[in-house]
């Protein structure tokens, strides 16, 4: 693999962590881009979000802020050359998350600033056509961050039938039915409500579809809604921060779980922790503890492909650091040395 800095420390990490990463930067200088293990491979300013799937790199872009133009683009790249193969404005501004339907045929972005989806045609993993947008309507009880909508996450369900968007500025989590090489049906399905104020940013799914756990932005928290009979409950919400924090002000913001589904995990924004929590049934849920992030604003996490080792990447330190996972034990335990990715935001594998 790419070695990250030539440093013992950051050696040392390199050999803990056996598996490359993708991470972006959203720098808007000449240290914004992609980073693969550490060394930056694609130079592209304000880079906000990656995701992969086979060969593809997609990557979300923010215009620049004098710029006329406010809409951002979104880029498809080949892994192996690193060569852009497309680029595509997404009609919508700041798009911050993106999603591929499982059928490949369509590519979504969660466009936080202008409070739409951004929903575009894919032929052989290359955008082909303009945009369809679907644009959410409503506000939350936060003045400052939520007097409009503000779509920050789009993922499919397990089963790949349903599209859901966590929306920090309603409070809501917007479920769509998605139909096969047709794309998304409107309107939506369902939306679940989170506690006013609460301001989901990302979910992820237990294994077998039936529970999701919502990481909130605006209130530190967690939660949980399991689908029953009579469809979604909320089960849980509980704190994402340490008994005594650190910090005057915290704001969550990745969260994904192991693929056993016994645990997820929540970065915290300004206390600079990774939170660890262990699931039971029926979307129950507690927190095991906080972990230093080595870094800081922890704004994204991965987990290796063999589950040993988590990844983080602190975009205001500009550092990725790692931490080996014992799922037995229910701990993490960090690798040390950090290496260098300059505002580092988001990460693939």
């Amino acid at each position: 693999m790419n070695i990250f800095l030539l440093t013992a420390a950051a050696l040392l990490f390199a050999g803990c962590c056996k598996e490359s990463f993708y991470a972006v930067s959203i720098a808007g200088n000449a240290t914004g881009g992609v980073y693969e293990s550490g060394r930056q491979v694609l130079q592209l300013p304000r880079a906000s979000c990656i995701i992969r799937k086979n060969d593809t790199l997609y990557i979300t872009q923010n215009a620049e802020r004098k710029s006329e133009d406010k809409s951002g683009t979104i880029y498809a790249v080949n892994c192996k050359t690193m060569q852009i193969l497309q680029s595509m404005k997404v009609n919508g501004i700041t798009p911050c998350h993106a999603a591929v339907s499982p059928d490949g045929k369509f590519l979504y972005t969660a466009n936080y600033s202008s409070g739409t989806v951004s929903e575009i045609p894919l032929v052989s993993g290359i955008p082909t056509a303009e945009p369809r947008m679907i644009l959410h309507q409503g506000k939350g009880k936060d003045l400052r961050r939520q007097k409009t909508p503000h779509p920050h996450f789009v993922g499919f369900s397990p089963a790949g039938d349903q599209l859901f968007v966590c929306d920090l500025g309603t409070d809501e989590v917007w479920i769509y039915n998605y139909s096969y090489g047709k794309g998304i049906e409107l309107p939506f399905v369902e939306k679940l409500k989170l506690a006013r104020g609460a301001g989901p940013r990302h979910l992820c799914f237990a294994p077998d579809g039936k529970t999701i756990y919502v990481a909130n932005e605006l209130d530190s928290t967690a939660t949980s809604f399991f689908n029953t009979a009579d469809g979604w409950k909320m089960v849980k919400t509980i704190s994402t921060r340490p008994k005594t924090p650190v910090a005057k002000k915290n704001f969550p913001g990745a969260i994904k779980i192991s693929s056993c589904g016994k645990y997820f995990f929540v970065t915290n924004r300004g206390d600079d922790t990774i939170a660890m929590f262990k699931t039971f049934a029926d979307g129950d849920f507690e927190l095991i503890g906080n972990i230093d992030s080595a870094g800081q604003y922890p704004s994204d996490i991965l987990l290796s492909k063999d589950e040993k080792v988590l990844q983080v990447i602190n975009l205001k330190s500009g550092t990725a650091a790692g931490f080996k996972l014992n799922k037995a034990a229910g701990t993490l335990e960090a690798i040390p040395g950090t290496v260098s990715v300059p505002r580092g935001i988001g990460l693939c594998d």
